[in-house]
């Protein structure tokens, strides 16, 4: 329609854009006033909160130095007697005063909210109230003797100080509240800034409104495109993490590993065998949890690997209970454990883990009573074996609504909890996941004060168990020459001494670069090769020796675990991976399989082993009894070592073993026959533990010839 000639505009667009300005001007306004207030009211309530807790570092202050002044005056020369009593009793009857000051009013609440606090200052006013007899005899003009002055200046000194104590602790929790504060404020501002970034945008989302609606859809895309780019950097930054973690974990425990492991080779007695296993078992706990976290993303995405297996029941939760009673004996808890002699076929590594954070979880939240580690075979719905385990406890207990908290990672169910016990609130959590992946369900009953059971229902498959397995030590050894390219020298000292118990003769490199020319130089059969070193990297070492045709197998020994560092490896030309934290058993596992045409030779003693005497003692048993006379000696000894050696054969693994090994021992140590009494004393060890020894090295002892000294 056309508009009448001289016509006006017509005035509503004008009106509403007018409108529109007002209110996001009068809203502005009004965010600027909030937030005007809001600063002014947070820091009135800072201010105050500060004041209070600045009169609590002054009073315990002030309580620190008149104990001081009291000490000192009590340790000042007594010119005059009666100044000297007058001055003691006026620095009392003040300190008392500031007792008084602490455990009552406003500053007595404000320590109370600290236990601790409260804790010392109650002991404070008992120590200085205690005082208070004594320093009445002096008002009533009884002069203290030599030694009750003596007794009353170590008690003083005691009261200065607890006070000292209480000033550093008053300080410190003044300094964790201010920080503690400082957080909170800063979240308060975070928020505030995102609430009035909030509210512009919403303002300013009236005036553009008709360009974002054409502008929308790329706007989608762009924000999509950022989240992946983000999700991305993210994955990367985590993986990098992960990875740097796992290196420089693995690293130190590799070492620690590797000389359990070849500690336990030595000769020890059962104490310090079973130690030494203590510590291999504790290395490998840990080892597992750094897997764990190293997977726990594998854990969110439901794509964590189970390796399942049939195992004794009895054996695993066997070793679990010999790892956490020293724990619970520790606080004198009663520590009970129960459990079937079945095999069952589930994740025996898997199955550890939970065991061991739920027992320990109980010791660690039980102050007194017992930990009951109880395990039965029942049947799920469907005719299923199930195997149930249960941990009982009599410790603190919990909440219906803490209970219902339990299972979020990082999170435990009071935040007292993490003040009091410490912990990262992951451990239950991951069982959870781990224990729902398996296909079990995990129940909680728990009674404040009382205590807590956990109940695990696993399906799994359940046979009668035959006899325990006895475990043999490798009887033989691989030979030839191995090059170990390691930068960190406990992983060298680890690395040469589990290869040279194989039968390897050993090279050691530092670096890549090093290597590179003794391969140059010497001949090896067998090389293991470190990814992270200085100079040169396990990566480009092993892609220049292919370079130059080097075709010696290569082995990576790494703390690197991902599969990405296997890929790597194999990348650059790497024939196998092995990862930190080496034993003996992985590098034969990798010797056998990339030196499967090696030479096994008997693991028996060499001639200078077989010949090894105590000539001494020879010689000091000859000028007692007579060339002639040891002479027969030594040939009833051999008569009588064969005999022994034919009992100890036919009596494995019975204590008729033992003796026989024992006597042998014994005599021929008593003889001099240093290396046969060696080679039998290990033997025994072997067989005290359990487990089959290698006779053969013993058996070719006794049958060399005897060395007898020169003299005879």
């Amino acid at each position: 329609m056309l508009r009448p000639a001289g016509s006006a505009r017509p005035r509503t667009p004008i009106v509403l854009a007018i409108g529109r300005v007002l209110l996001v001007a009068a809203g502005a306004a009004l965010l600027f006033n909030l937030v005007q207030l809001f600063g002014l009211l947070n820091e009135r309530g800072r201010a105050q909160q500060e004041a209070a807790r600045e009169d609590t570092v002054w009073a315990a202050y002030q309580l620190e130095r008149e104990a001081a002044k009291l000490r000192d005056e009590l340790e000042e020369e007594q010119g005059d007697i009666g100044a000297w009593i007058e001055a003691v009793t006026q620095h009392y009857d003040i300190l008392y005063s500031r007792t008084g000051l602490l455990s009552e009013g406003q500053l007595a609440a404000r320590f109370g909210q600290a236990s601790e606090l409260a804790a010392q200052v109650s002991l404070l006013r008992d120590d200085i109230v205690g005082l208070a007899p004594s320093f009445d005899a002096m008002m009533a003009g009884i002069a203290p003797s030599e030694a009750e002055l003596a007794a009353l200046d170590r008690k003083v000194h005691g009261i200065t100080d607890r006070a000292g104590l209480l000033l550093i602790a008053t300080n410190t929790r003044h300094s964790a509240v201010k920080v503690a504060e400082r957080a909170e404020v800063k979240g308060y501002y975070e928020q505030m800034a995102l609430s009035a970034g909030g509210l512009a945008s919403i303002l300013g989302l009236l005036i553009i409104l008709p360009i974002l609606q054409l502008r929308q859809i790329r706007r989608i895309n762009d924000k999509f495109h950022r989240a992946a780019l983000d999700a991305e950097a993210g994955s990367r930054a985590k993986s990098a993490f992960l990875a740097t973690m796992s290196h420089e974990i693995r690293t130190p425990l590799n070492g620690i590993l590797g000389m359990a492991d070849l500690l336990a080779d030595d000769r020890l007695d059962p104490g310090q065998r079973q130690k030494v296993g203590v510590i291999r078992s504790a290395g490998d706990l840990l080892l597992d949890v750094i897997n764990d976290i190293l997977d726990y993303s594998k854990l969110e995405s439901g794509a964590v690997e189970f390796n399942v297996s049939s195992f004794r029941l009895d054996e695993l939760v066997g070793v679990v209970a010999e790892m956490m009673r020293p724990r619970a004996q520790a606080k004198s808890l009663l520590f009970e454990v129960s459990c079937p002699s079945v095999n069952v076929t589930t994740d025996p590594v898997r199955l550890r883990q939970i065991l061991i954070n739920l027992v320990g979880n109980a010791i660690k939240f039980t102050e007194a009573g017992k930990i009951k580690l109880s395990t039965t075979i029942g049947e799920a719905p469907g005719g299923v074996s199930c195997l149930e385990i249960s941990v009982t406890d009599t410790g603190i207990g919990m909440s219906e609504a803490t209970i219902g908290k339990l299972f979020r990672e990082f999170e435990q169910g009071d935040p007292s909890i993490n003040r009091r016990f410490g912990g990262t609130g992951l451990g239950l959590a991951i069982c959870k996941r781990l224990i729902d992946t398996m296909g079990g369900v995990i129940e909680v009953t728990s009674t404040v004060g009382e205590g807590s059971t956990f109940l695990i229902k696993l399906p799994c498959e359940v046979a009668t168990a035959g006899p325990a397995a006895r475990h043999e030590q490798p009887q033989l050894k691989r030979s030839g020459r191995v090059l170990v390219v390691e930068d960190n020298p406990v992983n060298q000292q680890v690395a040469e001494g589990l290869l040279r118990k194989l039968g390897m003769e050993v090279t050691v490199a530092d670096n890549g670069a090093d290597a590179i020319e003794m391969v140059r130089a010497q001949q090896f059969d067998l090389i293991f090769m470190d990814m992270q070193m200085p100079v040169m990297d396990g990566l480009s070492a092993t892609r220049a020796l292919r370079a130059e045709g080097c075709r010696i197998p290569i082995a990576g020994l790494t703390a690197n675990a991902f599969e990405s560092d296997r890929a790597d490896c194999l990348a650059a030309g790497m024939d196998d991976f092995v990862s930190k934290p080496v034993t003996r058993a992985k590098l034969e596992e990798t010797i056998v399989r990339l030196l499967p045409d090696a030479t096994a030779q008997p693991a028996l003693p060499t001639p200078e082993q077989v010949v090894r005497v105590d000539k001494a003692q020879q010689q000091s048993l000859i000028d007692e009894l007579g060339a002639d006379m040891y002479r027969e000696l030594v040939q009833q000894f051999h008569a009588d070592a064969i005999d022994l050696m034919a009992e100890a054969e036919a009596e494995a693994g019975s204590a008729a073993e033992i003796r026989a090994l024992h006597s042998l021992k014994g005599m021929a140590r008593t003889l001099g026959f240093s290396a046969i009494g060696d080679l039998a004393a290990a033997a025994e060890d072997t067989a005290r533990e359990g487990r089959k020894p290698n006779l053969g090295n013993l058996a070719a002892a006794i049958g060399q010839p005897m060395e007898l000294p020169s003299a005879a």
